[in-house]
């Protein structure tokens, strides 16, 4: 096992950092290879300039925000929050997103708290499948989720760990939605839903807010599929489904879906606002319930 060498601290924040990190898990400074300060978007490393609301006009992020807090926000109808929460220490999630006039890409990652340093296994998922997905953003969405997420297994495997510590870690839940279709995939318990801007004149009865994807977990919380060096199974289950009306489509950690039922979601959705509104209220939701654990939401309006 090679040995990580511990350089002496983070200029911002001071607190330990390793050679390896890209980034302080305590503020989210980017850092170089000799652990300085690097002054440029502490989200994509892109030296690009922020628009009058404080975002990187690179990748989205906010830039001046740190890793406990991220918004991104891509357009009207495409944006994500991640929250550290009131009682986690550091955020372990993560979240990427990607908007063409073609395309939109969602990802969304919880790192297993078990884990050594979870926050770079689904820091390095998140980026690892978005980007993937970016390119092969032609092909059929299936066979890109089931490529990228391979990919990101890869590079997640490959974090190192001290001995006697669990690999790192990270469960994913991804969307890709183009030509009217939401194609999803996920492994571990961070869920996909579709919630309805109004209800089915044809089903009345029908639920205005439906899970799209189902946990690999049992016994509360306990995960039995996930991304990492230990994984058994790190293949996704997939489902596609047709957009046929308006609504957004929700991808979020358990840090949100431990605090309300598909039946009620769609109570907390305010489909006259954007998706960044949308993203932060039910952020704000679980933060009122007490936000026992990391929070993030990823957001899509469709429009037909």
């Amino acid at each position: 096992m090679p040995t990580l060498k511990q350089l002496d601290e983070c200029p911002n924040c001071h607190l330990p950092i390793l050679l390896s990190d890209r980034f302080c898990e305590g503020c989210g400074q980017l850092l170089d290879n000799f652990g300085n300060a690097s002054l440029t978007c502490p989200k994509c490393g892109a030296a690009a300039p922020l628009d009058s609301d404080g975002y990187c006009s690179h990748c989205g992020v906010r830039a001046e925000t740190s890793a406990d807090h991220i918004e991104i926000r891509l357009s009207a109808n495409l944006a994500g929050v991640s929250d550290r929460g009131l009682v986690h220490a550091h955020n372990e999630d993560a979240l990427a997103l990607y908007g063409s006039d073609q395309v939109q890409i969602l990802v969304v990652c919880d790192g297993v708290s078990c884990s050594y340093r979870p926050q770079l296994a689904s820091g390095c998922a998140a980026q690892t499948i978005c980007e993937a997905l970016v390119d092969q953003a032609d092909t059929d969405p299936a066979d890109a989720i089931l490529a990228a997420v391979a990919r990101a297994q890869l590079a997640v495997a490959a974090i190192l760990h001290p001995s006697g510590a669990e690999a790192s870690a990270t469960t994913v839940v991804a969307a890709v939605c183009k030509a009217g279709r939401a194609t999803i995939g996920w492994l571990g318990d961070s869920r996909a839903y579709w919630v309805a801007a109004e209800p089915n004149a044809a089903e009345p009865n029908a639920p205005s807010a439906v899970q799209l994807s189902q946990d690999h977990s049992w016994q509360a919380h306990a995960i039995t599929r996930w991304l990492g060096a230990d994984a058994e199974a790190g293949v996704p289950d997939l489902v596609t489904v047709p957009l046929l009306s308006s609504g957004c489509l929700l991808l979020c950690s358990d840090g949100l879906w431990n605090y309300t039922e598909a039946s009620s979601l769609a109570e907390l959705v305010s489909m006259e606002a954007e998706a960044a509104v949308i993203a932060q209220q039910l952020v704000d939701y679980a933060c009122a319930q007490g936000a026992h654990d990391n929070v993030t939401v990823a957001v899509y309006k469709f429009a037909l």
